[in-house]
């Protein structure tokens, strides 16, 4: 009996779409693996935007807090 992926955590995906694309994923290769809700993220939209300041805007908003989940020791 196979049982459906459990839910990711919000916060994990948004921190895997934007470590995805700090490393060069892009487009659909930003949200590849993730499942239900957590594939349509808002924040791999943002990081599809045509302003070149709109995706640094936001990446740097997603790194930080990644960066803040990892110093409060909530990603390990």
């Amino acid at each position: 009996m196979s049982s459906a992926p459990s839910p990711l955590d919000p916060a994990l995906a948004r921190a895997y779409v934007a470590c995805g694309y700090f490393l060069g994923r892009r487009g659909d290769e930003l949200t590849a693996g993730l499942v239900g809700d957590s594939a349509s993220l808002p924040l791999a939209a943002e990081l599809g935007h045509a302003d070149k300041s709109e995706r640094a805007r936001a990446l740097a908003a997603a790194l930080a807090e990644v960066v803040r989940a990892l110093q409060a020791q909530r990603l390990l």
